[in-house]
Formats: C-alpha cells, structure tokens, sequence
C-alpha cells in the first residue's frame, strides 16, 4: 500500500513512515507480548494491515483497512509511554454520537445525521445545494482537499467539493464516518481516524481545506485551536472554508417571532451531542491572525426551511427570494443570519 506523504506525529510533530513488512511482523510479535499499548493504556483492538511510524518508532499508527487510526491516544507505545489517556469527554460525545448515531442508516437508508439536520423536501434541498455552490466557488484545486470531519460525505452536493483534486483527504472521529466515506470514494479518498485540534498532518502539504458544520461541536477553548491547525496544514496561499454558526439570529428569531412560530423545531429522537457556538468577538480575533472574509452560507434556519420551503409554488418562490436577499445583502446576512462562511487564506510566505 502506498501512502500519502503527507503525515506527520500528531503528538511529536515528526515525520511519519511507512514500516517495512519486518518491522510490521515485530510489532505484531510485541503486541502478542503485552510489550505494545496505545497510549492511552488500553491493548490493541483491531486489524493491522500495516503502519506508520516516527524515525525513532517510538510512535506507531495502525493502518487497518485502508483507514489510518492516527488519534494521538491510538498511538501505539511502548508501556512507559501509554500516558496520554483517553479523549476529552466532550469529545467523546461527539464521537459516539456519530459512530453509535449520526452515520447510521434508518429503515429508508438515509443517515439519522441527514434526518435530524437536514429538511428533505425537494425545494429546501436545492436551497441547501445552491448554499453548498458557495463553498464551491472558494475552493480551487491541487493534490489534496482536506475535509476536516468530513463524516460519511452525505451526497451530491458534497461530492462535487473533492472534483478538482487528485484526493480527498477526509479526517473525522468517528470510524464508521469514514467506512461510509470509503464506500463513496474509494481510491480517490484518504481515510483518516484524526483530531481536528491536533492533526496528523505535516505542514503545507494541503492545497484547500473545508469544514463544515464542525468546529462549532469542538470544545469552546479548543475551537481557535482547531483553526491554526487547519490553517497550518495549508500550502502558501491555500484557503480554508469553514461553515459555522452564531447559535441565535436574530433575524431568524424576529420571523418566528412574527408568524407565530418561535416554539422549538420538533426533530426525531437523538443522543445528546456537544454544540458551542461563539460569536462574532471570535471571528474578529481569528480574522486578526490570517486573511479572513465573512460571507453567508446560509441566512436561515431548519425550522425556517421547514415552515416555508414546501414543495409548492410557494416554497420554491420563498427560496427564490432568499437566495436573491442573499446575494444582495451578503455582508449583512453574514453577520445577523443563521450560518456564516468564514474564508480564511494562508499567507503566501509561512
């Protein structure tokens, strides 16, 4: 198997290899022995097709099925090193959210994420497409997009983002995300068991970076954290397309307010999953540290899209004229609307 060379130690920052078949038949013989741990103390679970190491092998990282389990408490140690352990709680909700939840199928085949956060009527499903060319017309193309928690890369409209790169590297917590993702993209995907706040990733080996609907799910004092590692993988000039929100617009809350629906949008049945939205303070202080726009994504919400985006000739043109205020009133809706799309670009020298 090949492998990208684009890795690095999310816990050392060194350069990560392949291992030669020899070493791969030791490290297996260590294992049977007790003489290898993950870092977080726990034994080793699951298939070893090969791995990565540092130059030292002080760190090694399974490759099981295509998928590189490269979370810093998978590492494989020595026991004296097994001291890192186990992932943050909040970040343990996000993970069993989507592996035991989110990338699920229900009885129509559809992902339980798709049914809880998306409005499956056709015409609130073109709004969203036309949404998504948004982020399409930012990116540019190269040898990898990375699509930081990508998830099981539900559709279409998600598809198109990878068209003009030779990979898609797709980064999430959750390990069925990434089967499901592997399904869709096969050789043209790169599948990695990864942390956001701390990427296995070297420095400036990704063309274009996106995120979508995630950093607002990492934990509030990580979340800056989670951008500088996004923008530190990028090569000179390449950009970072994020998909946030500020939690309450007040738009969105002065509509619901005035047609009498301002009660919770009902969704299905769903685990608890950890959400942190900040607000435009935040923005601010990121757009201080690299070349930022602020842009619309999105000016409404699911509750919005729901109500007023039937399939009728009534939704189709309440979509319509969202999309033309939309294009219109770009900045202000970035700011006051439901989801904003911060464009962050990485400097030409460093």
């Amino acid at each position: 198997m090949d492998h990208p060379p684009i890795f690095a130690c999310p816990v050392t920052r060194e350069p990560l290899n392949a291992l030669t078949e020899a070493e791969v038949a030791g490290l297996k013989a260590e294992i049977a022995e007790g003489a290898r741990l993950h870092a977080d103390g726990s034994p080793l679970k699951g298939g070893l097709d090969g791995a990565l190491g540092t130059p030292d092998r002080s760190y090694i990282y399974r490759v099981d099925g295509g998928i590189y389990a490269l979370l810093p408490s998978l590492a494989v140690v020595t026991p004296e090193k097994a001291t890192l352990g186990e992932l943050e709680s909040d970040k343990r909700i996000v993970q069993s959210f989507y592996d035991e939840f989110g990338w699920v199928t229900n009885a129509d085949g559809a992902y339980k994420d798709t049914e809880v956060f998306t409005v499956e009527d056709q015409v609130a499903k073109r709004y969203a497409y036309r949404c998504d060319d948004r982020i399409a017309a930012q990116l540019g193309r190269g040898d990898y997009l990375l699509d930081a928690a990508s998830g099981a890369i539900p559709g279409d409209s998600y598809m198109r983002f990878s068209n003009n790169y030779a990979r898609r590297v797709c980064v999430d917590f959750s390990i069925r995300a990434l089967r499901e993702a592997q399904l869709k993209l096969g050789d043209r995907g790169v599948y990695v068991l990864g942390d956001v706040t701390c990427l296995p990733l070297a420095e400036g080996v990704i063309d274009d970076a996106i995120s979508l609907h995630t950093i607002y799910h990492v934990p509030r004092d990580l979340q800056s954290t989670a951008i500088d590692e996004l923008v530190r993988v990028l090569k000179p000039k390449g950009k970072l397309v994020v998909v946030y929100t500020w939690g309450a617009s007040p738009i969105m809350r002065i509509i619901h307010r005035l047609t009498g629906r301002h009660e919770e949008r009902r969704e299905p049945e769903k685990p608890d999953l950890y959400y942190s939205p900040q607000g435009k303070d935040w923005f601010r202080t990121l757009a201080a540290k690299y070349p930022a726009k602020l842009k619309v994504w999105s000016a409404t919400d699911l509750k919005f899209n729901a109500a007023f985006m039937r399939d009728n000739a009534a939704g189709r043109l309440m979509a319509s004229l969202v999309v033309l205020a939309e294009q219109l009133f770009d900045p202000f809706l970035a700011r006051y609307g439901q989801y904003p799309l911060f464009v962050f670009s990485k400097a030409s020298q460093g």
